[in-house]
């Protein structure tokens, strides 16, 4: 049972392993710069209002990330909740101005333990966009003689597809395939192939990652009629291994009064690589329940002869779960 988020990014678990993607990262092993900082958009970036700014924000804290905030202007516009306690990654956020101004975009990360970071401000400026403004009226003199020249038919421009919503992009065109990027909503990115009844498209992400996307999923613009017909790459056969518990090791038993244990069992390896184990411990201050990607986790306890039990599972990186383990019982006297 995952924790409940207020916004996911819509990489299941992926969120946490695809930072090569530009996408959150937090697997150990991913190195980040500690604290939080916005790398993009750059300082003094002029738009106007149609446009989407999408923030990019890298993180890294030793106690996990588990929110990351966008400001403008001091003001909370939108929360982004990550999939668990996630130590590292990068996270896009994307955000349109109501009006022409100045604005200062600023993130900030909320940790596991209650803490939390403010990155660097960044200053924006948003104009008023091109069909907004009022063209200037031209009067023209024709000579008796002049004959109007046909309009040309305009181009349609590069194949493009926008999100209609934040959008997985996978390795191939069905949901049997990896997930290899992503698309927020409003984001957009040019189309480089398509199946051959054009319901799945090829696209690049700004990662420069080549992933097929559901054409219900985007907007379609520009001219596809030349757009390259791909084959699909071989369906995935599913793992005949299975997915298997983790070994529990400690604590269990009698332990002395103390005001926190370590929660320990043993790692999990499967073709399909693991994306984080889930946990879960019943005591006097009843359920407890969370994720993390490494084989250990801090628990709060109370002494008086407290009795605990608690168990712990595996979910792979396709989403599968694995059953929970043992349980191991212990007493905090």
């Amino acid at each position: 049972m995952k924790p409940l988020n207020k916004k996911r990014l819509l990489l299941s678990m992926f969120l946490v392993f695809l930072t090569g993607c530009t996408l959150p990262a937090g697997l150990p092993g991913n190195a980040q710069p500690s604290g939080l900082q916005i790398i993009t958009p750059q300082n003094g970036t002029v738009y106007t209002v149609q446009d989407w700014i999408i923030v990019k924000s890298t993180f890294g804290v030793e106690t996990g990330a588990t929110n990351v905030v966008l400001l403008v202007n001091g003001e909370v516009v939108r929360e982004d909740a990550l999939d668990g306690s996630i130590p590292s990654g990068t996270i896009q956020q994307p955000w349109r101005a109501s009006a022409p101004g100045t604005y200062q975009l600023q993130t900030k990360l909320l940790t596991a333990d209650g803490g939390s970071h403010d990155s660097n401000v960044v200053q924006v400026q948003v104009g008023e966009s091109a069909a907004s403004q009022t063209p200037p009226t031209v009067e023209t003199t024709l000579a008796p003689d002049y004959t109007p020249t046909p309009e040309a038919t305009p181009t349609l421009g590069a194949p493009q597809a926008t999100a209609i919503k934040d959008s997985n992009c996978r390795f191939g065109p069905g949901q049997a395939y990896e997930i290899t990027g992503y698309l927020l909503s409003q984001q957009t990115a040019p189309i480089v192939g398509r199946r051959s009844d054009s319901t799945w498209w090829v696209i690049q992400t700004e990662a420069g990652v080549k992933c097929w996307i559901w054409d219900e999923l985007v907007e379609v613009s520009g001219d596809t009629s030349n757009v390259p017909i791909v084959e699909a790459p071989p369906t995935p056969t599913p793992s005949p291994v299975p997915l298997s518990a983790p070994q529990p090791s400690a604590p269990s038993g009698t332990l002395n009064c103390t005001s926190s244990v370590q929660l320990t069992w043993q790692p999990v390896s499967h073709p399909n690589g693991v994306a984080y184990y889930e946990w879960e411990i019943d005591g006097p201050g009843g359920k407890q329940t969370g994720t993390t990607a490494s084989t250990s986790q801090e628990i709060i306890v109370a002494c008086g002869n407290s009795t605990y039990t608690w168990r712990v599972r595996t979910i792979d990186k396709l989403g599968n779960t694995s059953g929970f383990s043992d349980t191991l019982t212990f007493t905090v006297k």
